[in-house]
């Protein structure tokens, strides 16, 4: 078995990660934090070699390189925070007033949304009312624009009006903390600007490869919705195609997320891998006399895939998964006597060199996951199938690939989105094959559209056929009984048990040890005791807890596993699910209702020995307020 004295990249990825980790806690520009930080240094190694010489640990040395790697990527890190600089936007003053200030920036890439456009920027200058003229400004800002009659491009240099503000912070108990999402990707000021208040001083003029890659991604898709129509399932072939979702429709994707064929509509590792087999066999099939050898095939196949990663614009997670396949092919060309896993691992510590930040990424953890499940699991998975199964090659790798990568996942799945989908096998199996010939077809048809345009349109009904299939056969699925389990109780200690355990039979199937068969074993009643205690830990909490939502009232009244929710009549289910889901789920409800009554009514009622009343102007609250629970006595009449 592979230890990890042989993955040297594996123990770099560990450092940098536990570095990454770690800076965040720790102030190395307090002078008693670096007192600190060297004194525990100099006693861990001294401790560990006088262990050494007595007991002769056999992992001394990675030990150490494990402290010393994070050590650096904190001190790395640290020092390149951008931040520091004296231009920074966290650090050159703004008006005191709050009044609005004269911007200028590069435009990075916008974000279309449901109705605005998210537009990330690297700023150049600010100017204020109080300022003669503009002063330097640098770093990273977020604005959020509306109704924009030319949408910025990446590289363009714009110039607008707006407030820039730090992000809300999250006060709503267990949800999602949009203001420390955007400080991972160095994020610390936003602002809200109206179509009226934005200019384009300079379209991109130089070179700039982000730019390129979105024009040629639009063409593609104008050309597209020209050769099978602007519709549902042309939107629904874009995002197969080029990963461009912005038209899909909030039922069909729901549709997708529920059967767990999510990540067919964003380009992923699975577009890559597609591509990359399709053309490296038909590279094979169509070389005259073996003039292209082995070697050269999967070469020239490699640089298709960065081309077709240029054509869908460079996203992170196909750019991720293109890293990693061009490192594993260039691993077989070389003939390096190196694992597969140490390869891997070389990838994501590229990354993570680049962007530290990307650690924070569930893309990019995902991604990852699936990768280590696939390399580790698919060989055990394939050996536990049926031999009926195992007579078709194709689909004996269909199914082992997917229930490896699902299992590989299966922690951060739970741990994030609290979800599963039952039948992840049948989509894995259905949607995979029809989305490989979605893909085959989707760009010939676009290559004959540039040579003779209408027998491109003639063979674009297998095109729509291909994709209808596809959308038929989701919908099928989420027809099926209990095609989602939602709502799963998963904290982190729950997660890190059931890492261990896949490890743990991961390193099974290389040695039989009755030691990893009791590990396994105790690892699932762990899994077990905590789910218990959670229901045990709230079945007897009785809580009022008010939660803040702009000018609407959401009042969450729990009892044991149990709640009722009670709202004002003008917010919609789905704002209410974003407010509540996620404390729902960190307290284990299991069952609630909503009651809603009239906006503008006192709100008044009685929960055990207590009486609660909130008055209607509560609904006005400032938002910066912390959200408590409410015990307010009911007030006479």
């Amino acid at each position: 078995m592979i230890t990890i004295h042989e993955l040297p990249a594996l123990r770099l990825l560990l450092s940098l990660v536990i570095g990454i980790i770690c800076a965040p806690l720790i102030d190395l520009y307090d002078p008693s934090v670096q007192v600190n930080l060297i004194s525990v240094s100099i006693g861990l190694i001294a401790t560990l070699f006088l262990v050494n010489l007595k007991f002769k640990l056999r992992h001394l040395s990675t030990i150490l390189q494990l402290f010393i790697g994070a050590i650096v990527t904190i001190v790395v890190i640290t020092l390149t925070d951008p931040r520091n600089s004296p231009t920074h936007i966290t650090t050159v003053s703004q008006t005191a007033d709050n009044s609005k200030i004269e911007v200028i920036a590069i435009c990075s890439d916008p974000v279309s949304k449901k109705n605005s456009y998210q537009i990330p920027l690297d700023l150049i200058a600010i100017k204020s009312h109080l300022d003669k003229g503009y002063k330097v400004a640098t770093g990273k800002v977020m604005i959020y624009a509306k109704n924009l009659a030319k949408v910025p491009m990446p590289g363009d240099k714009i110039k607008f009006l707006t407030i820039l503000k730090d992000p809300d912070p999250q006060i709503n108990p267990n949800a999602f903390d949009f203001g420390q999402y955007l400080k991972r990707q160095r994020v610390y000021k936003i602002g809200f600007v109206k179509s009226n208040e934005i200019e384009i001083l300079e379209p991109c003029s130089g070179f700039n490869i982000k730019n390129l890659t979105l024009r040629m991604r639009d063409w593609l898709l104008e050309r597209s919705c020209l050769l099978i129509g602007d519709n549902e399932i042309a939107d629904v072939s874009a995002g197969l195609l080029f990963g461009y979702r912005d038209k899909i429709d909030e039922e069909t994707n729901q549709q997708f997320i529920n059967s767990g064929a999510v990540h067919l509509l964003a380009v992923s590792g699975m577009h890559v891998i597609l591509i990359f087999t399709n053309i490296r066999s038909l590279l094979r099939r169509i070389r005259l006399n073996k003039l292209l050898s082995d070697t050269w095939v999967s070469i020239i196949s490699i640089l298709m895939i960065w081309i077709f990663s240029f054509l869908v614009g460079l996203a992170a997670s196909i750019v991720r998964a293109t890293i990693m396949l061009s490192l594993l092919i260039f691993g077989e060309i070389f003939r390096k006597q190196t694992n597969t896993l140490n390869i891997v691992c070389a990838g994501a510590v590229i990354m993570l060199i680049y962007d530290p930040m990307t650690l924070w990424d569930v893309g990019f953890q995902l991604s990852f996951a699936a990768v280590i499940g696939i390399i580790q699991l698919q060989k055990a998975v394939r050996q536990c199938l049926p031999a009926i199964i195992c007579r078709s090659k194709t689909l004996t790798d269909l199914i082992s690939v997917t229930f490896a990568a699902q299992l590989g996942t299966l922690p951060l799945i739970l741990y994030y989105f609290h979800q599963f989908p039952i039948y992840f096998l049948i989509t894995g199996i259905v949607a995979v094959v029809i989305s490989d010939w979605i893909i085959k077809i989707g760009f010939v048809i676009i290559l004959i559209s540039l040579i003779y345009y209408p027998l491109a349109e003639y063979f674009s009904l297998a095109w729509y056929g291909a994709t209808f299939a596809l959308v038929f056969s989701i919908e099928l699925i989420n027809k099926l009984p209990n095609v989602l389990i939602d709502r799963i109780y998963f904290d982190l200690p729950m997660a890190l048990i059931t890492s261990f355990i896949i490890l743990a039979l991961i390193i099974h199937q290389h040695k039989t040890n009755p030691r990893l068969r009791s590990h396994i074993t105790v690892g699932v009643l762990l899994l077990i005791l905590l789910d218990f205690r959670s229901i045990w830990s709230n079945q007897d909490i009785q809580r009022v807890t008010q939660y803040q939502n702009k000018n609407s009232r959401i009042v969450e009244v729990q009892n044991g596993l149990n709640s009722f929710l009670i709202v004002d009549d003008d917010i919609t289910d789905k704002t209410i699910s974003n407010t509540v889901l996620g404390n729902q789920i960190k307290n284990n409800i299991k069952e609630s209702s909503t009651i809603r009554i009239k906006k503008g009514e006192d709100l008044g009622f009685t929960f055990g020995e207590k009486d609660y009343f909130l008055p209607a102007e509560n609904n006005t609250q400032d938002v910066s307020e912390k959200v408590i629970v409410i015990s307010l006595p009911k007030q006479n009449e």
